[in-house]
């Protein structure tokens, strides 16, 4: 194996990482986010929920990403995760070139777990989506109980916002600030609904936002979006009862193939060679790869319920 190779790649996942740290040492430590030390800044910065939809694939899967980051609640900027995915890919293929000397098998590893690290946000933004689910009917509830005690909406938001803890507290407790601001409830609640793109919380803001404009029977209407909030969580919780199981048996189904053949391959290399050195291997690999995406986005598809 050359050594310029082995340099270079050592090289570029050494700037990677180091870049990668000082950016998330900045957006830690430097930055006031939701939640973190009280600096209100006037100008608020543009995120990807001031920008309209992209019309190119690449613009939607720029838009999803740092739609990801956003909701992932790591505090990090999008160009901070960017290159701890690229950092990921830089270390997989240098260590893989160390191992094997096999380009293919380098690029294989590289793309592998740079999805890895990408299924690792997009699985903590799952988590994070869930939590602020569960979490919302007791927000929708603390809400009610303070406008019957005869606090109005500002106060109600702040109430929320120094009572309840993460992952809703800071974001009420961003909205209160932007209230203290003087900017509309109706503007306030459709940034956090961009921001959190939950059905309840579509529904919690438009209730917020009729009722700044026209008025009526606030607790009631909070109440009665608490019963059907906590509703659809117990249907859910019934829906994974029901299909757990059978998605367990997928997952583990669809993840025997790709590890055999990652064992074969590092275990077996020269049994493995000739598949990937004739065409028609090389067909065959990539259409199982195809099939197998295909096949857990059927599956992904199917269990998918949007109540």
């Amino acid at each position: 194996m050359p050594i310029p190779i082995v340099l270079l790649t050592v090289f570029l996942a050494v700037a990677a990482l180091s870049v990668a740290a000082a950016m998330v040492i900045r957006d830690l430590f430097f930055t006031s986010p939701a939640g973190g030390r009280p600096a209100i800044n006037v100008r608020r910065a543009q995120t990807v929920v001031d920008h309209s939809p992209a019309a190119t694939v690449l613009g939607r899967f720029d838009q999803w990403f740092n739609r990801m980051i956003a909701e992932c609640g790591l505090g990090v900027t999008p160009m901070t995760a960017l290159l701890l995915v690229m950092f990921s890919g830089l270390l997989a293929a240098g260590a893989t070139l160390v191992v094997t000397n096999n380009p293919l098998a380098m690029a294989a590893a590289a793309a592998f777990l740079m999805c890895l690290t990408l299924v690792w946000f997009q699985v903590r933004r799952t988590r994070r989506m869930s939590e602020i689910q569960q979490q919302l009917p007791d927000v929708i509830d603390l809400m009610a109980r303070a406008v019957h005690a005869g606090e109005n909406l500002e106060q109600a938001i702040a109430l929320v916002s120094e009572e309840m803890s993460e992952p809703l507290g800071p974001e009420f407790r961003w909205c209160s600030q932007q209230l203290a601001l003087g900017r509309t409830v109706s503007a306030t609640m459709q940034s956090l609904t961009g921001r959190i793109q939950l059905i309840d919380m579509r529904l919690l803001a438009t209730i917020l936002a009729v009722h700044r404009k026209s008025g009526g029977n606030l607790a009631m209407t909070l109440e009665r979006l608490s019963g059907v909030s906590r509703d659809r969580l117990s249907y859910m919780g019934q829906m994974r009862a029901t299909t757990g199981s059978a998605l367990i048996s997928a997952r583990m189904i669809a993840a025997a193939g790709p590890m055999l053949f990652m064992f074969l391959y590092f275990t077996q290399t020269d049994y493995m060679q000739p598949f990937f050195d004739d065409p028609f291997g090389r067909i065959l690999f990539a259409t199982g790869v195809i099939l197998e995406i295909v096949g857990l986005a059927w599956i992904a598809g199917l269990t998918k319920v949007n109540y």
